[in-house]
């Protein structure tokens, strides 16, 4: 007869315990990572294609620092093209760094050297920093403070 193993997979966790200002001191200086997501839809015009540039920020109010683009879902980043549909809806989402925490509202700009950059302007601040947004594409170029 084969012998039996038996096998303690048993963890042991160890209580902390800090005393209250330690707790304090740790709590204060958490960091909680924050970012803003962006849904954007666009009706492609005569163009079968879009993309967009890392050069994408959103402005807030009252400030005079830009969010960056971090991650984008369903566009391509220059100088790559997504294709699209002459005169259909693309639908894609762009990630950004968190806004000042007193921001009331923001737009968003693609800064880029040539005609055609995105923009969607006068979003109001939510709770959550997830909006829908429809892009409307500029013919010319414009500097970031608008």
């Amino acid at each position: 007869m084969k012998e039996t193993e038996i096998i303690d997979n048993t963890t042991v966790k160890p209580k902390i315990i800090f005393d209250k200002l330690t707790k304090r001191t740790l709590l204060k200086n958490l960091c909680e990572e924050r970012q803003v997501t962006v849904h954007c839809s666009i009706e492609a015009g005569a163009s079968d294609k879009i993309r967009i540039w890392k050069s994408t920020y959103l402005y807030p109010d009252n400030s005079k620092r830009e969010c960056a683009l971090v991650h984008a879902i369903n566009i391509s980043l220059y100088p790559e093209w997504t294709p699209i549909a002459v005169g259909k809806t693309a639908h894609f989402t762009l990630i950004f760094t968190a806004l000042p925490k007193n921001c009331k509202s923001f737009y968003l700009l693609e800064c880029i050297p040539e005609t055609n950059m995105f923009y969607a302007g006068d979003i109001i601040r939510n709770k959550e920093d997830v909006y829908w947004v429809e892009i409307e594409v500029l013919p010319i170029i414009v500097s970031p403070k608008l």
